[in-house]
């Protein structure tokens, strides 16, 4: 088999989980969190970061993820006061980017650092290769049946992450593609209701997502709120992101 590979195939699948769910309710508007979110996704945009497809790729070109970071934290200390009279329940379903970033930032970002050369190319060069694998065990990506689709994608997902824990072996790699797969989900669902987290975080908590995707993306929003103990180092990730 020499199909060729899915392209953004967390954030897609993500975005098919709210089929026939979008006219429930009327749509909120922006959060103060969506759009400070939506200005660090543009500003990932210029430096060619793409979030939908191969982020960890995008992220660990040499000097990009300190860069990222760097640039996170400065947007951030800029946005504080709006952050601040933001209501608290905002800050409770933070948009999927900032989960995404509280991850690569912060929680795994010393891994990542040390990862960073054995890690750099091997989500390329592994997708299509997991895609085509779980493909074999008769998975699919099948937009009109979340459940099969959602198992296609956590098998690749899984796929990736087991080959990544050959980069080093810890607590901190055991779930990491994983957590970052995840991210991209609720990225997707996200998108799908126009960039507004509550609604996304409002769909997550009714379980209508499959649970193969749902425990992806409960992995990630529970790693983003890890702090790790942090190595001496002139990083710019040594602070837990602000919200």
């Amino acid at each position: 088999m020499n199909a060729d590979e899915i392209t953004h195939l967390q954030f897609d699948t993500g975005a098919s989980f709210t089929d026939g769910l979008l006219n429930i309710d009327k749509k909120p508007l922006w959060t103060c969190i969506d759009m400070i979110s939506a200005e660090i996704e543009a500003n990932m945009l210029i430096n060619h970061i793409d979030i939908h497809n191969h982020f960890l790729t995008s992220i660990l070109q040499p000097t990009k993820l300190a860069d990222v970071c760097r640039q996170v934290f400065k947007l951030y200390r800029e946005k504080l006061d709006v952050l601040n009279n933001c209501p608290e329940s905002e800050r409770l379903t933070p948009s999927a980017l900032l989960v995404a970033l509280q991850i690569v930032c912060v929680s795994r970002h010393q891994v990542l650092m040390r990862i960073n050369e054995c890690a750099t190319t091997m989500e390329t060069t592994l997708a299509n290769k997991c895609q085509q694998f779980c493909a074999s065990r008769g998975e699919s990506m099948q937009p009109n049946h979340p459940i099969r689709s959602c198992a296609f994608a956590e098998c690749t997902a899984k796929c990736i992450n087991l080959q990544l824990k050959e980069c080093e072996d810890s607590k901190e790699t055991f779930n990491l593609y994983n957590e970052i797969a995840g991210a991209q989900m609720l990225m997707g669902i996200e998108a799908a209701f126009d960039g507004q987290s509550h609604q996304a975080h409002q769909l997550l908590r009714s379980q209508t997502i499959p649970l193969k995707c749902r425990t992806l993306i409960q992995k990630s929003l529970i790693a983003s709120l890890e702090t790790p103990k942090l190595e001496k180092s002139d990083n710019a990730a040594n602070n837990d992101l602000p919200f």
